[in-house]
């Protein structure tokens, strides 16, 4: 009778365990792209005088890239724009 409770104890933590490290690993394997394309798209946004655009990169991922890509290159960039105005 113990025997059999102790087993089943056993299985069940180690079946909890199990699901939780697949939900982990399947978390990574959703936010790591993101992360990686929106800090791509904040960089490129940046090289063409743009501020922000990261959470386009990270929401949108290849979509978010292309966006920004097409964007055409500021003429004054923001960073110049914020100073002229304060």
């Amino acid at each position: 009778m113990w025997t059999n409770t102790i087993a089943t104890v056993s299985y069940t933590i180690g079946n909890d365990v199990g699901i939780g490290l697949v939900l982990l690993l399947s978390l990574g394997v959703l936010l790591l792209p993101a992360i990686i394309s929106g800090c791509l798209t904040k960089k490129l946004a940046a090289k063409k005088g743009y501020h922000g655009y990261f959470w386009t990169g990270f929401f949108l991922m290849f979509l978010g890239l292309l966006y920004v890509g097409f964007l055409p290159v500021a003429s004054v960039s923001q960073h110049e724009r914020e100073l002229e105005n304060t």
